[in-house]
């Protein structure tokens, strides 16, 4: 849950520039660190340390419990860092430039990737619009470099997946389903509400869940869809919960952490840690620890990959396939209806590949809709060139009931048929071309 940051010092602002949780304590982190490496400090106090311990032992009590430590956690926080803060925001343009280049060389140094130290950019960048201080960004990340790292890890096999989710509960498995059908990130999955969930059908597909992903960033909000498979097997959790005496409602966490019965009604969200952690759990349930290793496949990243290769091979295209997995496409991710449909229609020639279960029946249901849909297709075709046909017609028995065109006389088959392909032409060059 956000927190409300009341924006007075400069810390405070860039906190409450920040509206995604998760991008939020990236930054932070990044930030705390490059404030104890420029200064020299070390960003804590005893309080705060007793207020984590504190978090830490009441994790698992009631909402108001934990809000209460959160926030004098994030007070304890800003008390320590503003006056740190403050001694950046006084040096001179140059200086900070160069302390932030420092930074990256001891990043570098330390063997943290090209992805921290652009991480590190991004941050500060966020620090210093809030405060509008400017400064040279595309220097900096000249000073970072091009991205070099090894790009060769590989995507999870269908048969990976299959084994992942039969070694996975009912929570594991929806969360394994999601990240195996559209390629959402962690970040993403750990914020989601009912109120993000529709549930969407076109043409004589099953139905499907659109989820929308990051719904409180204008610049990273978009819509994916899971496959009618995983959006059954959410029902089914959803229903579990029910079961075990939870109300639910449109703002009930999509994923919540795992409870007592006693405490079914006081639904708090995963985290994007511990989603982490149970996919690790799942794979070493599988006995696959050692095939990723081996084969360089990375065990969150994998899912994405899958997803997004998949797509590609089934002939979704390209602009779709960012749309779906959350890549930037350069124009706006608001769709209405009906170009949501679109999209869909187009992720579902990926669904025969993105469908983990391999069950006969199931496969076969698929594989027979794929062919009525693509009968549709076929019959649309059809139906709107008969149409156009008609509208020929007409048109010349109309000029026929004004008199334009004589009634003609008897004349042999072959006659008839010279007669009307020149009515056709002369209807094509009165038209401009065939309808």
């Amino acid at each position: 849950m956000a927190l409300i940051v009341e924006a007075k010092g400069a810390y405070q602002r860039f906190l409450s520039k920040t509206r995604n949780d998760f991008t939020r304590r990236q930054y932070d982190h990044f930030l705390t660190t490059f404030i104890e490496f420029t200064l020299k400090v070390k960003v804590d106090s005893p309080k705060l340390q007793e207020l984590k311990k504190e978090f830490t032992k009441n994790r698992h009590k009631e909402k108001a419990t934990k809000e209460a430590l959160k926030k004098s956690i994030l007070e304890e926080k800003i008390r320590i860092m503003e006056p740190l803060v403050a001694q950046i925001t006084e040096l001179p343009i140059t200086s900070l430039e160069d302390l932030i280049i420092d930074f990256i060389n001891y990043l570098s140094g330390i063997g943290r990737g090209y992805g921290s130290q652009i991480a590190v950019v991004n941050a500060m960048r966020k620090f210093c619009k809030a405060n509008k201080i400017v400064l040279d960004f595309d220097g900096l990340r000249e000073a970072v470099g091009e991205d070099d790292t090894e790009r060769d890890d590989k995507p999870y096999s269908k048969d990976m997946v299959q084994r992942v989710m039969q070694a996975a509960d009912l929570r594991k498995q929806t969360i394994i389903g999601i990240l195996a059908s559209c390629g959402m990130r962690r970040g993403g999955l750990a914020d989601l509400k009912l109120k993000h969930l529709t549930k969407l059908s076109v043409d004589n597909w099953p139905t499907v869940y659109a989820l929308k992903v990051y719904p409180n960033s204008a610049r990273s909000c978009y819509t994916t869809f899971v496959t009618p498979e995983v959006t059954a097997i959410i029902d089914q959790y959803l229903e579990s919960r029910r079961a075990a005496g939870e109300t639910l409602n449109e703002e009930s966490p999509l994923l919540r952490e795992q409870f007592a019965i006693e405490s079914a009604d006081n639904p708090r969200h995963i985290t994007t840690g511990t989603i982490a952690q149970l996919v690790h759990q799942v794979i070493e349930d599988a006995g696959l620890k050692g095939e990723l290793r081996k084969n360089k496949i990375h065990e969150m990243h994998g899912f994405r990959k899958h997803v997004y290769t998949e797509l590609i091979k089934a002939g979704v295209k390209d602009i779709n396939v960012k749309r779906i997995v959350g890549h930037s496409t350069g124009l706006g991710k608001n769709y209405d209806r009906q170009e949501l449909e679109d999209v869909l229609r187009d992720y579902m020639k990926a669904l025969p590949a993105l469908t983990i279960s391999d069950a006969p029946v199931l496969r076969a249901e698929l594989e027979k809709m794929k062919i009525q849909n693509a009968d549709i297709d076929i019959l649309k075709i059809k139906v709107s060139q008969q149409a156009d046909d008609l509208r020929v017609m007409q048109s010349i028995l109309e000029r026929y009931a004004k008199g334009e065109i004589q009634q003609p006389p008897k004349r042999s088959p072959e006659e008839e048929r010279d007669y009307l392909e020149w009515l056709l032409r002369d209807y094509e060059k009165e038209h401009g071309g065939s309808s």
